[in-house]
């Protein structure tokens, strides 16, 4: 019989195998230059889930043949495009602002200029204006920024 944290590992195993091979299968989709709203959310989503993912791997112990780490490149790559998506989702103001908390909040997580945190607290000042939580992500990623010591500035 396996234990608990076996189980579990072998889940979040099967889950990361999963959604990789979703992602990639999918990715083709999701490079539209003009993207309807659901295909626009839906890149959004595969940039915050390709980072999440990476941070699975890049915090905690996965079994050998899950490997879904990214390169600090890809990963930056993947904030940006967050970042310039939910700007853009928010200006045509076709889907939600509630929908870009959570990519908001892991591009922030891993962002690595100050101009672009500046955007993602810009996007959450006017979330927070239709829905108040935003202030409780502003606070966190605020929190985290200070922190840093890895920040640059790009001019």
């Amino acid at each position: 019989m396996e234990s608990l944290p076996d189980i579990g590992h072998c889940s979040l195993a099967n889950f990361a195998q999963s959604l990789s091979w979703q992602l990639n299968h999918f990715k083709h989709t999701l490079t539209i230059s003009v993207p309807k709203p659901e295909t626009n959310i839906a890149s959004i989503y595969y940039h915050a889930m390709s980072i999440y993912l990476s941070g699975l791997c890049d915090y905690q112990v996965l079994p050998e043949d899950v490997n879904l780490s990214l390169q600090e490149e890809e990963v930056q790559h993947h904030a940006e495009s967050i970042i310039s998506r939910c700007g853009k989702a928010l200006e045509a103001g076709q889907i939600s602002a509630v929908l870009l908390l959570l990519p908001l909040r892991v591009a922030g997580n891993r962002c690595r200029t100050w101009e672009g945190c500046g955007e993602i607290l810009r996007m959450l000042q006017l979330i927070e204006g239709v829905f108040g939580v935003a202030a409780a992500f502003k606070g966190e990623l605020m929190g985290i920024w200070a922190e840093r010591e890895d920040m640059v500035i790009i001019s």
